[in-house]
C-alpha cells in the first residue's frame, strides 16, 4: 500500500472521528447509543461511545481510501451523505438484523415500521456522512485546509493619474 493511500486513510479516519461524534450525539439524544454496545456484549456507556467512535473512524478510513480523488466541500458533502446512506442500509437494516443484534429478522428490518422506527438512525448516519464528507476534502488539502476564497486580483478600480 503505498503512503498517499496510507495519508487518505489517517485523514478519513479523523474526518470519520468527527462524524461519528456527530452522531453519537444524535444517538444519546435518542436512547440509541447503549445499544451499539451489544455488539461485544457490554451495553455501558464507556464501552458504546468507545465501540460506536472506532467504527466511525473505520468507515472514515474507509471512505478515505475509496476516494482517490480528493472531492471539493460541496461535492463532498453530497458524496458524504450517500455514504451515510449506504452505511444505513448496510448496517442498521441489513447487518444488524442479520446478526440479529436489534431483535428482528432482516425481511422485518427492512418493512415500513421498523424502518420508521429508525429514522434517528437515519438522521445519525446522514448527519455522520455529511460530517465526513465536508471535513475530508478540507483535511486532504492542506493548502486550503481552512482558507477562503480570495478575491482574483483585477484591474485597479481607483482613478488613473495617467
Amino acid at each position: 500500500m503505498s503512503s498517499e493511500a496510507i495519508g487518505r486513510i489517517k485523514l478519513g479516519s479523523l474526518a470519520g472521528l468527527a462524524g461519528g461524534v456527530v452522531f453519537a450525539v444524535v444517538l444519546s439524544i435518542y436512547g440509541g447509543l447503549l445499544e451499539i454496545g451489544r455488539l461485544v456484549g457490554d451495553p455501558s456507556p464507556a464501552t458504546s461511545l468507545f465501540l460506536h467512535l472506532s467504527i466511525a473512524a473505520a468507515g472514515g478510513g474507509l471512505f478515505g481510501f475509496v476516494l482517490v480523488r480528493r472531492p471539493r466541500p460541496w461535492s463532498g458533502a453530497v458524496v458524504g451523505i450517500l455514504y451515510g446512506g449506504l452505511c444505513y442500509a448496510l448496517g442498521q437494516l441489513t447487518l444488524l438484523p442479520t446478526l440479529d443484534l436489534v431483535g428482528r429478522e432482516i425481511v422485518e428490518a427492512w418493512g415500513a415500521a421498523a424502518t420508521v422506527a429508525a429514522v434517528p438512525a437515519l438522521v445519525g448516519h446522514l448527519l455522520y456522512g455529511l460530517t465526513l464528507g465536508v471535513l475530508y476534502p478540507r483535511l486532504a488539502d492542506p493548502a486550503a485546509r481552512w482558507a477562503r476564497p480570495t478575491e482574483r486580483p483585477g484591474p485597479s478600480r481607483g482613478r488613473r493619474l495617467v
